[in-house]
């Protein structure tokens, strides 16, 4: 019995170093690392993130391109510095624009308080010539005129009635400097030829002539003159 149980002890025990055996020979030791593995892994401080395709706002040192808007009232050239050109308001209907003013060619007959009285009613008077640009251009204003009326006389703002040969301009009362009389004018014929007219028929030069006679007439204003609505005689 006591040889049997021995036998038995001795069998478990065989068995049991078998498994240790097994069991060691199954798991994998420190000398057998574990394969590197497929997942992607987080960079660290020596792989840095691949650039950015996202815009970055301009800092102080990339300032936005320049403004293609242009400022109100303000016309610019080519060049990198702006320049302001003054560009006039357009002449009332029927009128037509040299530099600050603007002229109409009144192709009615009247006297000349008559024709100042008819320009006055419009925001205008009869014209002033204080340059020979301002001469050249309302000679040449005549000369376009149909069925050549530009060969008669028109009235200008100028006379001599407070001190004979004392010519001086209506409207503001200044002293005629500018002149271009026609050759042997002013002559005050009968001691009556007080008013200024520029005549076509005399090369567009000046002469005077009798207040009381009837003639055309050029009125003059200014670009900020705001003219009525009235309709102009004196057009065709």
């Amino acid at each position: 019995m006591v040889n049997s149980m021995m036998a038995f002890f001795y069998f478990f025990l065989h068995i049991g170093n078998i498994m240790v055996v097994i069991s060691r020979s199954t798991l994998p030791n420190i000398e057998t690392p574990i394969p590197p593995s497929t997942s992607q892994t987080l960079p660290n401080m020596e792989t840095p993130f691949p650039p950015s395709t996202v815009q970055y706002l301009p800092n102080k040192e990339t300032p936005f391109p320049p403004s293609t808007v242009q400022p109100l009232g303000v016309v610019t050239n080519a060049t990198d510095s702006p320049t302001t050109t003054y560009v006039p308001p357009p002449c009332p209907k029927d009128f037509l624009g040299h530099s600050n003013s603007c002229y109409h060619a009144a192709r009615v007959k009247a006297t000349w308080p008559e024709s100042a009285a008819y320009c006055d009613s419009f925001g205008a008077t009869l014209a002033v010539i204080e340059d020979i640009q301002e001469q050249l251009y309302l000679a040449q204003m005549l000369k376009t005129l149909p069925n050549n009326a530009g060969n008669n006389a028109f009235w200008l703002g100028g006379h001599d009635i407070l001190v004979e040969g004392e010519w001086q301009w209506a409207i503001t009362l200044e002293k005629v400097q500018y002149m271009n009389w026609d050759s042997g004018q002013p002559n005050n014929n009968d001691n009556n030829e007080h008013c200024m007219a520029m005549t076509g028929s005399r090369g567009y030069k000046w002469e005077d002539k009798k207040c009381e006679d009837h003639n055309y007439f050029i009125c003059e204003t200014d670009h900020k003159t705001t003219m009525n609505t009235h309709i102009i005689f004196g057009r065709k």
